[in-house]
This record gives structure tokens, sequence and C-alpha cells, in this order.
């Protein structure tokens, strides 16, 4: 009897050691932000924008299960709320002023540790633009162009910006931040990033700050990205386009523009003269040297004396806004590919940046193998799929 007793005793206190870490291990924690779904309505949160619950105007917010009942340019997200269709989200309206916080509210986090922040947002604006030729179902239906930036303790840790078609679906956006020294409570918060006068109406929802693990000494974080969902970058796959040209900017010399931004390119595959007008929407090329060795995402020195060409040119043509879209061969795992690319092309945004490029004019995405334009049987083929191309967008 003693010994049973005794056993009984070790599992009572087994049973209450766990209650006890279940309390303070940030393991054990779910979603840090509170109303993250926004179902309690209009609390948990402050706002730099002006709350209406009746109405929607530039530079006010509403907690709504309706959006289209407070302006008349608004259109409901495909299947209503996103927390499963049965509530509220938040809708804001851009007013132009940068830097205003949508949403903002505190959190406590533990040092050297790694948390994800995560919002789903929904394009709203449904006026219809010119037909484009391009949109992921019939009807060829453009809201705005959405775009959430993420904020901690005042600084930047990550944006989506995603200059596509998704007809009034929620996105998913998420970027993993690394505490480092700090320890209690942050500000995190959301910004609309898109601030055009027009077509700056979205919806916010199940916005989630979750603990992730705590590292070891010495960590050294990874920089910064902001992830778009698998099923949307799949989406942004099935409607690509491949690039036509494959030029260098070294055959664009000054005194060749012909015209306000539209230059004589020469196309070294072909040997000739041909007029390209680079900053019309939709115009993709390749740089003839911007290569990469295979499974390594640095740039390569005849990479950047063509990225020294493209920043000028983009210094002269300041009105013109490009995606870097980077792309792998087939050999690998599948997720190791997209994330190879992303890191091309975030390294090339970063160089040209350096160059004084501003940030808001460069958009990037990496697809991995999503979409060869070649046979990915050898080699010889296989670095044809090896690529980084740029679009036009604005």
């Amino acid at each position: 009897m003693r010994h049973l007793c005794s056993f009984l005793s070790f599992v009572v206190f087994c049973i209450q050691s766990t209650f006890a870490q279940t309390e303070t291990d940030p393991k054990k924690f779910l979603n840090l932000v509170k109303n993250g779904d926004f179902e309690d309505g209009n609390i948990g949160f402050t706002s730099e924008y002006q709350y209406n619950f009746r109405s929607n105007a530039p530079g006010q917010y509403s907690i709504t299960d309706d959006a289209a009942s407070l302006n008349k340019d608004f259109r409901n997200p495909i299947k209503g709320d996103h927390t499963y269709g049965r509530g509220y989200y938040l809708v804001v309206n851009s007013d132009g002023e940068k830097g205003k916080k949508v949403w903002r509210t505190e959190v406590s986090v533990i040092p050297n540790s790694n948390y994800t922040f995560s919002v789903f947002y929904c394009n709203l604006y449904k006026k219809l633009p010119v037909k484009t030729g391009f949109a992921f179902e019939s009807g060829d239906v453009k809201g705005n162009d959405p775009a959430v930036k993420f904020m901690v303790e005042g600084k930047q840790v990550g944006e989506l910006d995603m200059d596509f078609y998704h007809l009034f679906r929620w996105i998913n956006a998420t970027v993993t931040w690394y505490s480092g020294t700090n320890n209690g409570k942050v500000t995190i918060s959301i910004e609309n990033a898109n601030n055009s006068v027009d077509g700056n109406d979205m919806a916010l929802d199940d916005i989630e700050f979750l603990y992730k693990e705590t590292m070891p000494v010495g960590y050294v974080p990874p920089k910064l990205r902001t992830i778009m969902s698998e099923e949307y970058r799949a989406e942004m796959a099935k409607n690509y386009k491949p690039s036509k040209r494959i030029i260098s900017f070294a055959d664009i010399q000054k005194g060749d523009e012909l015209a306000p931004g539209i230059y004589k390119v020469k196309y070294r595959n072909q040997n000739i003269d041909k007029d390209s007008a680079l900053t019309h929407k939709g115009e993709k090329f390749q740089l003839h040297d911007l290569i990469f060795n295979q499974g390594d995402p640095f740039l390569l020195p005849a990479a950047k004396v063509e990225l020294d060409r493209l920043a000028e040119w983009l210094e002269e043509a300041d009105t013109v806004r490009i995606r870097i879209e980077g792309h792998t061969d087939n050999i690998g795992k599948p997720e190791l590919n997209v994330k190879l690319s992303e890191e091309r092309v975030y390294n090339v945004k970063v160089y040209l940046m350096e160059k004084g490029i501003a940030e808001e004019r460069i958009e990037t995405i990496g697809y991995g193998g999503a979409v060869p334009i070649a046979d990915n049987a050898n080699e010889a083929t296989r670095k044809l799929n090896r690529r980084v191309e740029f679009e036009i967008i604005k």
C-alpha cells in the first residue's frame, strides 16, 4: 500500500508540474494577439485611422461582416470573413498618408527567440480597369494592388506587395521576427502600404503572433523574408508568362534614348537592333549575364556589371516599378528550390537598393522550379531554367 501511495503521489506531482510548465513555457502559448480574428469587435488593438462603424471613407477603418454596405466601391471577400466565413474582419481605406498604422497592439516576448507574425488580407476595391489579358479566372477583374507592412517596435520587419489580380481572395503574408535582446512587452503593428489615391481599400483578418522557438547562444538570424502562401504562389505560376528578351544593359549606351523611357536595344542572339519600349507595363526581360552557380544565391561579378547599368536606367526612368522573378531547375527538393529562388531575387533587390533604387519600386517572388522554360533532362538545358527575370509592373 505504501508503494502504491508513493506512486500515486509521484503521478500527482508530475501532473502538477506539467500544468505549471504549461503556464510558464512559451512553447505552450497559442496566438499572443488578442481578438486577432475581430470576432469580439473593435477591441484589443488601436489604430491611427478613425473608427466608423456605419461607413468607410479615406482615413477610416471599420469592423464588419459586410464591407459592401460601407462603401459603394467595395466588394466583399469571396466566402466572406476569413475565419471560416463566420464573422467579422477589419476594413481600412487609406487616405494616402504614409506610415499610418492600421492595427497596433502589444505582446510579451522573451529574448533570443523567433516569432511568426502573420495576417490574412484581401482587396475590396471593385472598380474595373482596362482589360489586361492577365487574370486568375474569367472576367479579368482587377481590384487594388494590396500591400501590407509589418512593424515591431517601430521598425519594419517585413512587407508583401503583390501586383496581381487576386479577385477578392484572402492572401496570407507571414514574416519571422527574431526578438534578440527584447524581453517583455513590444509593440507590433500593420500598415496599409498602398498609399494610392484610388484602390487602396483592403480587409485584414486572423492576425497572429506566435512563439516559434528559442535559439541557441550565438545564433545569427537570417535576412528577413516575407513569405507568400504556397496556394497563391502556385496561382501566380499558373499564369506565368516567360520573358521574350535576353538583353544586356551593356548594349544600352548614353544617347540611345529614342523617346522618354524608350531605348534602342541590341539583341545579341539575333545580332540586330530593334526598338524596345522597356517602360511599358507587362514588358518582361532577362539580363544576359545575370546567372548563378548551381545551388548558390550569391551574385557573380559579371552580374553586378549589368545590374549597375540596370540601376542607372532605373534612376533615369524613375517612374518605373519592377518585379524580379527567380527560377531554378528541378534538382533538389521543391521547397528548397523555392527558398533558393527567393534568396537570389532578394540579393538582386538588395544590390539595386544599395545603388540608390527605392525599395518600394522593387517587388520580388521566387517560383523555384515551378515554371521551367527548357527541358530538365540534361545540364545543357537545365541551366536555362536557372534564371532571373524582370517585369515592368508600373
